[in-house]
């Protein structure tokens, strides 16, 4: 190594090798790699700064964004120890309130139940059995999660109960709802739904129609389920 003077204060100056002098005297190179102990940095400004991580054998490089001007990053007081809330990382919070208002919360289940006709009358073959406005748009599930019917009293005798939803007087439907005669549900049908169009619009008009009855005719209590996320 070529020689290096050194200025020491507190004792005149002197010409030593650059070793020798940070071995003597503890003097911090401006570019060496160095090891520190026992120092205060006040408001140090750092560049890609980079964290070991446990084994020491990869970093957390710290990456900026170009400001408008300085910011304060205020840390909490914390009870306990605590960790950082990262955009991809996998976590569960508690204690949090989430505003509706100001925020956009995606993917939120919605379900819409509605009543398509009294609880004793036998239904008959019609369509519009109840007519309504969708009060937001929804995402329907596919297959029974996302479509489904019952019945207060069952058909009988023989064939199925068949439903179709329309919107906008289009079926949302590629296999329609049915409810096997003896049975007062759609999940359980021989021939399961198939939901041909999952898109729900706002303020969309939906109707259900009853095309086909039970060889007994004693249908009552229908209601339908539109399940989803918003």
């Amino acid at each position: 190594m070529a020689n290096t003077t050194v200025s020491v204060y507190q004792g005149g100056t002197g010409s030593t090798t650059a070793g020798a002098a940070r071995t003597a005297l503890g003097v911090v190179g401006t570019s060496d790699t160095q090891t520190l102990t026992n120092k205060t940095l006040t408001s140090p400004v750092l560049t890609t700064p980079q964290i070991d991580d446990t084994s020491a054998d990869h970093q957390y490089v710290v990456a900026v964004s170009e400001l408008a001007a300085d910011r304060t990053v205020t840390l909490p007081l914390l009870g306990a120890a605590d960790e950082f809330t990262f955009n991809d990382h996998t976590q569960t919070l508690t204690n949090k309130t989430i505003s509706a208002s100001s925020n956009t919360i995606s993917a939120l289940p919605v379900e819409i139940g509605m009543a398509c006709s009294d609880e004793t009358t036998a239904l008959t073959v019609a369509d519009d059995k109840v007519t309504f406005r969708m009060p937001h748009a929804m995402t329907l599930n596919a297959g029974i999660a996302g479509v489904r019917a019952s019945l207060t009293t069952a058909g009988s005798t023989s064939g199925v109960t068949t439903i179709d939803i329309e919107q906008g007087g289009v079926s949302i439907l590629s296999t329609l709802l049915t409810i096997d005669y003896g049975d007062t549900t759609s999940y359980t049908a021989t021939t399961p739904v198939v939901v041909g169009t999952t898109a729900l619009t706002d303020n969309s008009v939906i109707t259900v129609n009853v095309d086909v009855l039970s060889g007994g005719g004693t249908e009552a209590g229908l209601k339908i389920w539109l399940i989803g996320t918003r």
